[in-house]
């Protein structure tokens, strides 16, 4: 009897095993430069080679395989320019191979050293990653030029950067928000630290449901290297050959990480000037009625003269880490960043009255010569506090301060004198002298407790709250020049506000892989509780705004998203995402503060902006192709209660009135493509663009909204190692003319190239030389009219083209210290197997 009851508990026991189902775990890591390799293959074979599980590495370069039976098996790891890893493991227990080391794979060809291509983009779940270093002619500028090679993104003249169409995005910085303006910061950050950009279009719940173009992520270098690694690096150049040009431009920059044991230590500092010359050409006309309504024709201002711009960065960060053990640490930081941008307008202007048959009105015509000087500048302030903790089951926590300081500046000054046509030069005499200066200091603090926990082999949870809490204030004075006495008066349109926007966020993620399929479903909530008090509401009249002083937001709104990636095989992704969003107007468009930009327009910001909501769902499959890789993604934006820059005129003056409203709804539909293409050994071809419909419908005081385009845009960047020291980069931008809420941009393009120079017997020095704007196409054109509601007749017309001259050549010299890799821990478990 004892001997049939232990042959069945040993039946019984045997079956158990044998239905186990184990976790294969580990992380790949370059051994060169001791990097994470992400998006890696990982198969499982059985006795036969057949495979009987895949995954592939996460950003981090993490992989995991789970339900997997015991026995013998050979894994497989592999990915382009890496020589692959193929042994034999014996599985009967949860099997965590550690780190796992990959070889680059450098290859000997005709004397040269030659080694396989890095992809230019990959494809995660959520977002696109681009390798920074592909992108060469913008190494020497800030992130906003690096961004301008991306095939979703555009950057407008006045730096404005557009995320498939639109503005309006948040900008993380190493995984952390902030609430500096989006296109200032960018200005910050200098393009040769970037180590890769990832523009998240259907962010999950985990981020900040601010900003209706997503997110951009910019991870800035970070050292993974023991010891002491150093870079620095000097660029000059400019465009010596034109006549009156401003000849130079240059910066430096300087970067020091020293890690030893468990701390780290980094500082750096950077400086960049960046003059460009420019003209600007302008044609304005605004219809003329009598006092019952009848047109009796147009008045004209015609405007040309030279537009020369001045753009000055530089900043200093520097931060401290502290490693407790393999499990704890806590990271300080602190930035600090000043920014300049400078242009002075020398216009001439040509102004005269048109009867109803298109003749001038003799006795109508004058020249004035409108010179003005506009430079907004800001010093801005970062500290980071974060503490992260692994938990023995798993769980993560992190908790993180993060606190902001900025101070912005904005001076005007616009004057206009009497201009003699005969001599073509401008008289002393003067018509009206005015400055306008603006003080705006910003305040913002912002919590956040992130915890994650697994719930299984393949599924985890994460919650968090993230509270902020941000007061900017502003003061604007506005003063006229009294001709008669010459003293200095303040006009009755000075200014200011205070704004307080408190944001109480929460979320909830779950996350999961079921065989091919990860999946990310989440819910984020935010409750908005936001006033804006105004000094001075004389202005309001002129843009139909309430008289009243205090402007309120309060709401909560939910903000679902849902990400999906299923891998059919090693070669072929499928990956859906689908968000809701909202988008907060910046101050800047809010603060009732009238500019006189220019002779012909006044400029004035709408405390009654209310936000936009957004709408996002795209599908995107991911075809791999040997070495290379075709990504194309079909993708929706809609936006509720859309924000749009518009135009009115201001009758009593004669000129045009420039603001921001909620108009309507936009829409845009279509298709992106990113592509990596190795043509050969040497040549890699990245090359991406978008084509899409995009729509705009509503309501502009009055006047009814119904237009719409076809846009597309087309962005291309070829390296070329021409030898083993000698690289050639050329690359394209494309964007075609688009609709806008009251006119159309033109179509634009732009090319630049750069060599790049690594002599052997000096490995950590770079020479490298470009030329921007090599084609002299740097022109941007747009034309802008307004519709009367009833008549629909034109109220004014303007037309407006910005030349900045080219080319442009700059030379940069880099040099990289670089410290040793890590030491190696324990034998992991992959050491042991292998």
């Amino acid at each position: 009897m004892k001997q049939i009851l232990s042959i069945i508990l040993i039946l019984v026991n045997v079956s158990f095993l044998s239905a186990q189902s184990f976790q294969i775990s580990g992380q790949l890591i370059d051994k060169d430069n001791n990097e994470s390799i992400p998006y890696a293959s990982v198969k499982l074979l059985d006795a036969n080679q057949e495979i009987v599980n895949f995954t592939s590495s996460d950003f981090e370069g993490n992989f995991e395989m789970n339900k997997v039976k015991k026995g013998e098996y050979d894994i497989e790891i592999s990915f382009v320019g890496y020589h692959s890893l193929n042994k034999s493991i014996s599985l009967s227990d949860h099997l965590n191979l550690g780190t796992v080391y990959l070889n680059p794979n450098v290859q000997q060809l005709d004397e040269i050293v030659v080694k396989d291509l890095k992809e230019t983009v990959s494809t995660k779940i959520d977002r696109k990653v681009y390798d920074a270093s592909d992108f060469e002619t913008a190494r020497s500028g800030t992130a906003t030029d690096m961004l301008n090679k991306l095939p979703q993104i555009s950057v407008s003249p006045e730096g404005d950067v557009s995320v498939r169409g639109t503005q309006g995005f948040m900008v993380y910085v190493n995984g952390k928000p902030t609430q500096i303006d989006p296109s200032t910061l960018l200005s910050q950050i200098s393009a040769g630290s970037i180590e890769n950009i990832e523009v998240i279009t259907v962010p999950s719940a985990k981020y900040d449901a601010q900003g209706k173009a997503g997110i951009i992520n910019i991870t800035v270098n970070k050292s993974e290297l023991e010891g002491t690694s150093i870079s620095a690096g000097g660029m000059l150049g400019g465009s010596p050959w034109r006549d009156g040009a401003e000849p130079v431009r240059g910066g430096g920059n300087f970067n020091i990480t020293h890690q030893k044991d468990k701390w780290t230590f980094n500082a750096g500092a950077n400086y960049l000037s960046r003059n460009v010359d420019g003209r600007r050409e302008g044609d304005s006309e605004i219809t003329q009625r009598d006092s019952d309504g009848n047109r009796t024709g147009t008045y004209h201002m015609d405007a040309e003269g030279d537009r020369p711009e001045w753009h000055v960065n530089y900043s200093a960060n520097a931060g401290v880490g502290y490693d407790f053990n393999e499990n704890t640490s806590l990271k300080a930081s602190y930035f600090y960043g000043h920014k300049s941008n400078k242009r002075t307008a020398n216009y001439v202007y040509h102004n005269y009255y048109k009867d109803l048959d298109g003749q001038m009105i003799d006795g109508s015509e004058e020249y004035i010569y409108n010179p003005n000087t506009h430079n907004r500048f800001g010093d801005f302030h970062t500290a980071n506090l974060d503490f992260f903790h692994q938990f023995e089951n798993k769980s993560k926590l992190n908790l993180g301060v993060v606190y902001e300081h900025s101070i912005l500046g904005d001076d005007l000054d616009n004057k206009n004198q009497v201009y003699n046509k005969g001599t073509e030069s401008p008289e002393e005499t003067i018509l009206t002298h005015y400055t306008q200066v603006t003080d705006q200091p910003l305040h913002a603090i912002r919590f956040s407790l992130d915890y994650e926990k697994p719930i299984s082999d393949n599924q985890t949870v994460s919650f968090g709250v993230q509270p902020q809490f941000l007061t900017q204030t502003g003061n604007y004075n506005y003063d006229t020049l009294n001709l008669n006495n010459g003293s200095w008066e303040q006009h009755p349109y000075s200014n200011s506000y205070e704004l307080k926007r408190n944001i109480y966020a929460g979320y909830v993620d779950y996350g999961a892989r079921f065989g091919k399929l990860n999946l990310k479903a989440g819910l984020r909530l935010e409750y908005t509780d936001q006033v804006m008090t105004v000094g001075n509401y004389a202005v309001f009249p002129i843009i139909d705004v309430p008289e009243q002083d205090e402007f309120v937001v309060q709401q909560l709104n939910a903000f679902p998203s849902l990400n999906l990636d299923y891998e059919f095989n090693e070669n072929n992704r499928l990956i859906f995402g689908a968000s809701r969003r909202i988008n907060r107007p910046p101050t800047k468009n809010m603060a009732p503060f009238l500019y006189r930009r220019h002779f012909e327009v006044y400029e004035v910001g709408d405390p009654t902006l209310q936000p936009e909501f957004v709408n996002l769902a795209e599908v995107t499959f991911d075809k791999k192709i040997g070495n290379q890789n075709i990504s194309l993604t079909a993708f929706y934006r809609g936006v509720e209660n859309a924000v749009f820059r518009v135009n009115v005129v201001n009758e009593g003056e004669n000129v045009l009135m420039r603001s921001y409203t909620n108009a309507g709804d936009d829409q845009s539909l279509g298709l992106e493509l990113n592509s990596n293409f190795n043509i050969a050994k040497r040549v890699k071809l990245f090359m991406g663009g978008s084509l899409y419909h995009y729509a705009i419908n509503g309501s502009i005081y009055g006047q009814t909204i119904d237009q719409s385009s076809l846009n597309w845009s087309w962005k291309s960047t070829l390296n070329t190692e021409l030898t083993k020291t000698l690289s050639f980069v050329f690359d394209i931008d494309v964007q075609s003319a688009t609709v806008t809420a009251q006119g159309q941009n033109d179509l634009f393009y732009m090319s630049n190239i750069a060599l790049v120079y690594k002599p052997t017997s000096m490995p950590d020095w770079t020479f490298t030389g470009r030329a921007n704007d090599i084609f002299q196409s740097n022109i941007k054109g747009l034309d802008t009219t307004g519709k009367d509601r009833n008549s629909n007749e034109n109220t004014f017309y303007q037309r407006t083209t910005y030349y900045r001259y080219g080319p442009i050549v700059e030379f940069s010299v880099n040099y990289t210290m670089n410290a040793k890799p890590k030491k190696k821990g324990k034998k992991t478990e992959f050491d042991k197997q292998f």
